[in-house]
């Protein structure tokens, strides 16, 4: 009895057990978000570059999703103000964001381009 157990570590010490899931086992994976996160960088960066206008008139309208009107009225400035602002905000963030391109339609999904 005592060579069979000590035939039987030998044993497992030459071939190592390989852990595994069952063929039939579902496996879990969890969704990947790098993705987002790897927006939220980029956009922060392309943010960070906007004159501090041209960010409030862009968060606020496309964030926020103020009307044009409540955004000049929380800025203290006319709608035409409004408007040029995120234009050129708009823009800068494009121009910012090219060399990751796949993330543009993000910037565009809206129809705000």
């Amino acid at each position: 009895m005592y060579h069979r157990a000590v035939d039987g570590w030998r044993l497992r010490s030459r071939r190592p057990e390989v852990l595994g899931l069952p063929e039939n086992a579902a496996v879990f994976t969890a969704p990947d978000h790098s993705d987002r996160l790897d927006l939220r960088l980029v956009l922060i960066q392309a943010l960070a570059a906007l004159t501090p206008r041209q960010r409030a008139a862009v968060v606020a309208r496309h964030w926020e999703q103020l009307s044009e009107a409540e955004t000049a009225a929380a800025l203290g400035c006319s709608i035409s103000a409004v408007k040029a602002a995120t234009s050129r905000g708009l823009r800068t963030l494009r121009e910012a964001i090219a060399p990751e391109a796949e993330y543009l339609p993000y910037l565009t999904e809206r129809g705000n381009a």
